[in-house]
C-alpha cells in the first residue's frame, strides 16, 4: 500500500497502471540507433566482434551488442533484430567465443591487404601474439567447429597448410613451443603408439616432441615442488597417457613399452630387455601399484 501511494503522488493511479504499455517506438527508435553505431564499427574494422570497451562515437557499443546477443540467445528463434545484425556480420554472435572471434579479425587484418597466408612463407609480418594464435589454431585445426575451420581457410589456413605450417616454425626458428602445438602431437603420436614414453630426440612430424614432453615434465615437476595445486597441463596429457609422467624412474617407462611393443608384435625380446622383465618380476612387490598393474599386462604375452 505505501508504495502504490507513493506511486499515486506521481500521478500513476490503478487504472493508468492496467492500461499502461511499453514504449514501443522508443525501443525500436533505441535500437535503430544501436544499429546505425554497429553498421559505422563495422565499416571501419569489417565485424562486431568488439573488444571490452568499444565506444563508437561515444557510444556503449560493446554493452548493447553484448544484449543482443543475450536477448538473441534466449529468442527461441531468429529475430528480425538479429537478422539485422548478421546483415552487418553473420559472426557477430558466434556459437564459440567471442575472445576467438576477435583474435580471429585480429590475425586477418594483420595478414596484408590480399588477406591470404600463401603456403611456405610463413607467418612473416605477423605479430608475435597473432602468430602465437595462428600456430594454435594450426595445431587444433581438425578439432575446431567446421565454420571456424572456414573462416581459417578464408586466410588461406587449410588442414594440410596447418601442419605444414606448424612444423616449419620448429625447424626454422626453433621458438617456444605453444601447448596447443605440442599437445596436438602428442595426441597424434599417442593414437599410433599409444603411449608417451618416447625418448627425448624423437620428433614426430618434424616437430620435436620427446624435447617438447620432457620439457613438460620438468614444469610439472617443478610445479610440484612449489604447490599441491595440479599442474595446469597435467589433465590434458593424463588424458592421453596416465603414465605420460610416472613416479618411477621414466627409463623404466621407456623400457617397459619397448617390451610390450616387441611381444604384441610376437617378437623376441634381446637379452637386455628379457634381464630388465625379470629382474622386475622378481621384485614385483616392491614396485609401486602402477608399475604392478603395468606389469600384469604383459602377463598373457610371451616372455
Amino acid at each position: 500500500m505505501g508504495q502504490q501511494r507513493l506511486l499515486a503522488d506521481l500521478g500513476i493511479r490503478p487504472a493508468h497502471a492496467r492500461s499502461a504499455h511499453p514504449r514501443r517506438k522508443s525501443l525500436a527508435l533505441a535500437f535503430a540507433a544501436g544499429l546505425d553505431y554497429a553498421r559505422a564499427f563495422a565499416a571501419v574494422h569489417g565485424h562486431l566482434a568488439t573488444s571490452k570497451s568499444t565506444r563508437q562515437d561515444g557510444f556503449p557499443l560493446k554493452q548493447w551488442l553484448m544484449s543482443q546477443r543475450s536477448r538473441a540467445r534466449m529468442a527461441e528463434k531468429e529475430t528480425d533484430r538479429s537478422r539485422a545484425l548478421s546483415a552487418i556480420d553473420p559472426w557477430w554472435n558466434p556459437p564459440w567465443p567471442l575472445a576467438w572471434q576477435r583474435a580471429y579479425h585480429h590475425a586477418r587484418k594483420q595478414c596484408g591487404s590480399n588477406q591470404l597466408l600463401v603456403p611456405g612463407d610463413g607467418f612473416a609480418g605477423v605479430g608475435a601474439a597473432a602468430a602465437s594464435w595462428l600456430y594454435a589454431q594450426c595445431a587444433l585445426f581438425e578439432e575446431l567447429d567446421p565454420r571456424q575451420q572456414g573462416l581459417l581457410r578464408e586466410i588461406g589456413i587449410t588442414a594440410e597448410v596447418a601442419q605444414a605450417r606448424q612444423t616449419a616454425r620448429y625447424h626454422r626458428t626453433g621458438a617456444r613451443i605453444d601447448f596447443a602445438v605440442g599437445l596436438a602431437h602428442a595426441r597424434d603420436y599417442v593414437g599410433v603408439h599409444g603411449h608417451l614414453a618416447l625418448p627425448h630426440p624423437v620428433q614426430h612430424n618434424g616437430f620435436p616432441l620427446g624435447r617438447w614432453l620432457a620439457s613438460k615434465r620438468g614444469e610439472a615437476g617443478a610445479h610440484a615442488r612449489r604447490t599441491p595445486a595440479p599442474w595446469p597441463g597435467m589433465q590434458a596429457l593424463a588424458a592421453l597417457d596416465p603414465w605420460w609422467f610416472p613416479p618411477w624412474a621414466f627409463a623404466w617407462q621407456r623400457d617397459y613399452h619397448r617390451l610390450r611393443l616387441l611381444l604384441a608384435a610376437g617378437l623376441e625380446p634381446p637379452p637386455k630387455l628379457r634381464s630388465w622383465i625379470n629382474e622386475q618380476l622378481a621384485q614385483l612387490q616392491t614396485l609401486l601399484p602402477g608399475q604392478q598393474r603395468l606389469l600384469q599386462e604383459l602377463k598373457d604375452l610371451p616372455v
